[in-house]
């Protein structure tokens, strides 16, 4: 298990069983959550009927499945089981139950809060040409190295899901800077950061945006990621040179569970 807190609405959640990572994403005991939150679980079998915060959630384990008021939607990872308990994953909890999660990676604690503010989409407007919004050398580290930073992307992406603006992500599944001894792969590294980092790819992709690998390490040599080139006339320019990275890379997404749309 891992030692990260989780709060909801200021009040701390004590669960009897511990709290486990997988991927970089953090799963939660479902029956212990549920009861912390002030909800109720009934089961049978694979079927999970939840009430909590005036919500009703038909879920369906084996299909990884939930209605809620007649809407049918699918869990971004399937449920775990850990010494018996099923558990899963908290971005799936949050968007099931209609929660906020607001990371704070220094304390190592996750607030939690109830949706007060429901996004209203907006169809594009008729005639014209629509935007077309690509996020670039998106990493966990660079630009993308603070809670804070991580926060203001899923701001944006919820402004552009709510004016039906079409989005991409340009991910980079690793960052390096040999000369500071930075190297840096969710895929297998642990860190509150990059379980923050993992959660933001999972929202974007819950804002129906299309995430696609943008290299692997974005660099060549001792250069630093996103600094420099990884691809061009003069850096592995081999076809084994490239295939190797762009392996890795596939690799990397397989481990995650990042649906990819493009390289």
């Amino acid at each position: 298990g891992v030692t990260v807190a989780i709060n909801l609405e200021g009040d701390p959640l004590q669960f009897a069983a511990p709290i486990h990572v997988a991927a970089n994403r953090y799963y939660l005991p479902l029956a212990d959550f549920v009861k912390q939150i002030g909800g109720s679980l009934t089961s049978s079998g694979p079927l999970v009927t939840i009430a909590a915060h005036q919500r009703t959630v038909s879920l369906d384990i084996s299909r990884r499945a939930y209605v809620v008021a007649g809407a049918t939607s699918y869990l971004k990872q399937s449920a775990l089981v850990f010494e018996g308990l099923l558990y899963l994953s908290l971005f799936d909890l949050v968007r099931m139950l209609d929660l906020r999660a607001d990371w704070d990676e220094d304390a190592e604690s996750i607030a939690l809060f109830w949706n007060r503010e429901p996004l209203s989409r907006a169809a594009q407007p008729a005639g014209g040409r629509p935007a077309l919004i690509r996020f670039e050398d998106v990493t966990a580290a660079q630009r993308y190295a603070s809670e804070e930073s991580l926060e203001k992307l899923r701001i944006v992406f919820d402004y552009c899901f709510a004016r039906s603006i079409p989005m991409q992500l340009g991910w980079v599944p690793r960052y390096v800077d040999p000369g500071r001894g930075i190297d840096n792969a969710p895929a297998e590294d642990y860190s509150v950061h990059n379980a923050h980092f993992i959660y933001t790819l999972d929202y974007f992709a819950d804002r129906n945006g299309l995430v696609g690998l943008h290299g692997y390490t974005h660099q060549y040599g001792n250069q630093v990621s996103i600094d420099s080139v990884e691809f061009d006339d003069h850096h592995n320019t081999s076809e084994s040179g490239v295939r190797k990275r762009l392996e890795c890379a596939l690799a990397d997404a397989d481990t995650l569970g990042i649906d990819l749309a493009f390289f």
